[in-house]
């Protein structure tokens, strides 16, 4: 019941995701559906040529490497999907997200913290703002559900939140952040969720921190890890 009530609170983004853990294949699912092992560095990221595309392994029809006449494996490229998913990072056309060590990425796209379902942070692909889709419109439509939750649910009548208007300053990005928090009868809180609208100009891409362990609120620092966290790319 908790978890279909968030899922009001939250606009629903597909996500889009990157890289595993070192020494792990990093699998690459193209656009007709395909699969490629894509080329990792030492550090486990996918490589990509001058023109931002995925540089995979060539394989045969068994999924063993194929290669040239110096026994070298033979590479190829993929565009770049609209996802890469990888353990503990996420990354699309337009950024990249890694997270800590005690993070890592569930089945359904959301990163869990020592995997505890109760605690999630996810992020969203890119939103392209126009007359229509309105950073505005985005923003009233959480504040409805909000004052919704408030008027018409037992459970989150003691919900608050706050809006602030804030920077990402790692990627000197606009962002508009709204704090949420909800208690029990005696004061004592049982949810936190911070939102983020992150503005990459006319296009904008939402995160979200969601915290339903009692025992763990104000326990991980969202804003920070991803303000230094988050690297921008540059939009094609």
């Amino acid at each position: 019941m908790q978890n279909k009530i968030i899922a009001v609170i939250c606009v629903l983004l597909l996500l889009v995701t990157l890289f595993a853990a070192c020494g792990k294949k990093v699998i690459i699912e193209g656009k007709n559906g395909q699969e490629y092992i894509a080329v990792t560095d030492d550090e486990g990221n996918t490589v990509l040529n001058n023109a931002g595309d995925i540089i995979v392994y060539v394989t045969d029809e068994n999924g063993k490497y194929v290669k040239d006449a110096n026994g070298e494996r033979q590479t190829n490229a993929v565009t770049f999907p609209d996802q890469v998913r990888g353990e503990h990072a996420i990354a699309t056309p337009q950024y990249r997200l890694t997270m800590p060590d005690d993070w890592k990425m569930s089945n359904d796209g959301k990163f869990l913290r020592n995997n505890n379902e109760n605690i999630t942070f996810e992020i969203g692909g890119m939103v392209v703002l126009n007359e229509t889709r309105t950073m505005s419109a985005y923003l009233q439509t959480q504040i409805d559900g909000m004052e919704y939750l408030k008027n018409n649910s037992e459970e989150f009548k003691n919900l608050t939140y706050e809006i602030k208007n804030a920077e990402l300053t790692a990627s000197q990005l606009p962002c508009t952040i709204i704090e949420m928090k909800n208690a029990d009868d005696s004061g004592n809180l049982t949810m936190e969720q911070t939102l983020y609208y992150i503005q990459w100009g006319e296009n904008m891409v939402q995160a979200s921190y969601l915290c339903m362990d009692a025992s763990s609120i104000g326990g991980f620092d969202s804003y920070t890890y991803l303000n230094e966290n988050l690297e921008v790319k540059s939009l094609k």
